[in-house]
């Protein structure tokens, strides 16, 4: 079976389900998927949950489809990595860029907004301009995943709108995956939060 946008959307959410609480019940899922994959993690150390991410998802793959690839690679002539590379048994080269958006988070047990939240937004949209640097045959598929996190009363459904019509001004050929446009779901391990997962996709190569 060759990878698709909706492969990349149901294997995230896969990924939040098996990341369950800790025996001492702290919380990880997505939202803190780094002390999942890092039992020795502290919630206040330093923070490496986009790279567990991307770390999960090639696990992820590799343990449920047929890929011959899954790491992270260097971009062609420059010293930047890509999150995620992904190459399966049927030739399809996936380069894939993993960004968090947290619109609200938790301090000290309660919800409050983060400052920083339209930095990641702006990312997202620049992680989609580096991937435009591949050409084939390097790649037959680009994706973007972005996945944020919010309270139930600020969900992040216009701000994707937006982001959206950013990313398609710019670069008219990148495509939102339907089933993940907008998915927001009530968090897994704490229902004050929704989660959302939104794969922007760019074929290069028809498969």
């Amino acid at each position: 079976m060759a990878l698709s946008a909706k492969t990349l959307v149901d294997e995230v959410w896969a990924m939040n389900e098996e990341a369950v609480p800790r025996p001492n019940g702290q919380l990880t899922g997505l939202r803190w998927y780094h002390g999942h994959i890092n039992p020795t993690a502290s919630p206040t150390g330093k923070d490496g949950t986009e790279s567990a991410w991307a770390t999960g998802l090639g696990r992820s793959l590799a343990g449920r489809y047929p890929i011959v690839d899954a790491q992270q690679r260097l971009y062609p002539g420059s010293t930047l990595k890509s999150d995620l590379y992904v190459e399966d048994e049927v030739g399809c080269r996936w380069w894939i860029e993993i960004k968090g958006a947290w619109k609200w988070y938790v301090m000290a047990g309660r919800p409050r907004k983060n400052p920083n939240y339209g930095k990641w937004l702006v990312a997202a949209q620049q992680d989609c301009a580096k991937l435009c640097q591949i050409r084939p045959p390097a790649a037959t598929h680009l994706a973007l995943i972005l996945i944020g996190f919010t309270v139930r009363e600020y969900p992040l459904k216009d701000d994707l709108e937006s982001l959206q019509n950013g990313i398609c001004k710019a670069i008219p050929s990148w495509e939102m995956h339907p089933d993940a446009g907008h998915a927001e779901r009530v968090y897994s391990w704490d229902d004050r939060f929704l989660a959302s997962v939104t794969v922007w996709h760019r074929p290069l190569i028809p498969h």
